[in-house]
């Protein structure tokens, strides 16, 4: 009976060893996919004002002057 509690207990405890390692495996992982997260989100931001800026210049072919109320 003993070495049967002694076997449960031995069992148990690399149980939660190998919980703990596993847990922070999967944080190192969760800290990494949100890096390439973040890294994704600027470099989409990043080319879609980057396309608006040319499209935008591409459209425009009229100098932009200010508008002067006088001349009205």
């Amino acid at each position: 009976m003993r070495i049967l509690a002694i076997a449960m207990i031995l069992t148990l405890s690399s149980c939660m060893v190998s919980q703990k390692t596993f847990d922070s495996k999967c944080a190192d992982l969760q800290n990494q996919i949100d890096g390439k997260v973040d890294n994704f989100e600027f470099q989409t931001k990043d080319e879609l004002l980057r396309g608006a800026i040319k499209n935008c210049c591409k459209t425009k072919n009229e100098p932009v002057v200010p508008h002067d109320p006088a001349n009205d």
